[in-house]
């Protein structure tokens, strides 16, 4: 009985993959948006603050000396970095649009972002 009952898995198993390659679901997977980081967009709201930055790690620390920021707009051709006091998971108010040219990044992100760069910086200087 459990010989014929692993062989239904594997067949409900191949099934299933065949499906999702179909449906182009592994390509989605694969191919995932950066977690957090939306390119080609900004909040929808007016930022509070808004000054000139090289990159998105200068906008990005900017930002988190600020208590009151929640997310950034950075407009990286015009080295634009917007301060907003809200962010598309904190305020039922705001949502993102279409944006070409800027990235916006949530608080949130901007923290796992400065903790990798703090983590890379020490793991060079170690070597």
């Amino acid at each position: 009985m459990h010989f014929y009952s692993g062989i239904c898995t594997v067949v409900i198993f191949i099934n299933f993959f065949q499906s999702s390659l179909a449906s182009g679901t592994c390509s989605r997977l694969q191919n995932p948006e950066p977690r957090g980081q939306f390119v080609d967009k900004k909040l929808n709201v007016s930022s509070y603050f808004a000054l000139r930055a090289k990159d998105l790690k200068l906008c990005g620390s900017q930002c988190l000396r600020e208590k009151k920021c929640k997310s950034v707009n950075f407009e990286e051709e015009f080295e634009l970095c917007e301060l907003n006091e809200q962010s598309h998971l904190t305020s039922p108010n705001a949502s993102l649009v279409p944006a070409i040219g800027v990235i916006y990044m949530p608080v949130e992100e901007l923290e796992d972002l400065r903790v990798s760069l703090f983590n890379f910086n020490k793991n060079k200087h170690n070597v």
